[in-house]
């Protein structure tokens, strides 16, 4: 998880520059918000096509039974780790699988791995590294698992493109339709923090292309993603309060997906009546943050790329940006970046 400190936003240095309560000398260089790396969490492939993987012992591959059995299982293991659900043995029914040959060329060998539907049609290829042939013939076990560590890559991205055509393909996949995300009332907020962070950020989804499930529409079109906003806060430095917002989203079966993490420092007691501007400037910001999550979680970026469109920014599975507080909080109480409150 990446946690990041909060930045004003250019919303908020606006907001703190018209009121007149702050001169120019507090609208300096500022960080980008939601900067950073993503996540592995986030980066995992959501929904791979198949719901499993069989990876057969291969009988054309150019090697003996024992290592032909040990190249599978290396495969298997290794697809594992990219969170692909495969399983070494025998093609089942229902099974996608992967099938696995190896032709020479000149004085090498190089293996070649294909990727079939539970109906036998071939949904992609993909090569592995070239080799001596008598060094692969004699089945060194050490290179077989090197060579299986270094293909599962590539597997993976084969399946994350496969994944990708699908939803394209499927008219009610997220990919041809907008997310349907419910919100939830907040936790943890001081005053009425928890309703109004809810209600702003109902208002701040649609605006990027978020549809909002109601109440009434869940009964029969149950939401995508559920987004709830969860507050901490804490003694700060030099007697200020230290506030954080988790905006936690999970998807349809409960499992979180990600989480957009804003912290800041202000007066005690700033927020402990009304949030006012503070929940509409902090929900909109996160929005978009909960966009990336959604996106990535759903594998639109991946499959945006794979249709030959520049795919958005990935975010990760925490993004931070700026809380705004009122004017006269900020000017008593400059941000100072920190970590989340434990």
């Amino acid at each position: 998880m990446i946690r990041l400190p909060f930045c004003l936003s250019r919303f908020t240095l606006m907001l703190t520059c018209l009121s007149g309560l702050l001169g120019l000398s507090g609208c300096g260089d500022l960080p980008r918000p939601f900067m950073g790396h993503p996540g592995q969490t986030a980066m995992k492939l959501a929904a791979p096509p198949p719901a499993r993987l069989a990876v057969p012992t291969p009988g054309n591959a150019l090697l003996d039974d024992d290592s032909s059995k040990l190249f599978a299982t290396s495969i298997a293991h290794a697809l594992d780790d990219h969170t692909v659900p495969a399983v070494a043995g025998p093609v089942k029914k229902g099974d996608w699988w992967l099938g696995i040959t190896a032709t020479t060329q000149g004085n090498t060998v190089v293996p070649h791995y294909e990727v079939f539907d539970p109906m036998g049609k071939s949904h992609g290829k993909a090569d592995g590294q070239s080799m001596p042939a008598s060094v692969w013939a004699a089945g060194d076990r050490p290179m077989l698992k090197q060579e299986a560590l270094t293909s599962a890559d590539k597997i993976s991205d084969l399946l994350n493109d496969v994944d990708a055509a699908m939803k394209q393909s499927d008219p009610n996949s997220l990919f041809n339709r907008p997310a349907r995300v419910a919100v939830l009332d907040g936790i943890g907020a001081p005053g009425d923090g928890n309703m109004a962070l809810s209600m702003q950020m109902k208002l701040a989804l649609p605006k990027i292309g978020i549809t909002i499930a109601s109440d009434e529409s869940a009964q029969t079109a149950p939401a995508d993603f559920t987004v709830q906003p969860r507050v901490r806060t804490a003694p700060g430095a030099n007697g200020s309060e230290r506030i954080e917002i988790q905006w936690i989203v999970t998807d349809g079966s409960g499992q979180e997906s990600g989480r957009t993490i804003q912290i800041n420092e202000i007066p005690p007691g700033t927020l402990d009546l009304h949030w006012g501007d503070v929940a509409y400037v902090a929900s909109t910001e996160a929005a978009g943050g909960i966009k990336q999550v959604i996106q990535n979680a759903t594998g639109l970026n991946r499959a945006k790329a794979a249709a030959g469109k520049t795919a958005d920014k990935p975010a990760g599975t925490a993004s931070s940006t700026a809380l705004s507080t009122p004017p006269d909080a900020l000017q008593k109480a400059p941000v100072s970046p920190r970590s989340p409150l434990p």
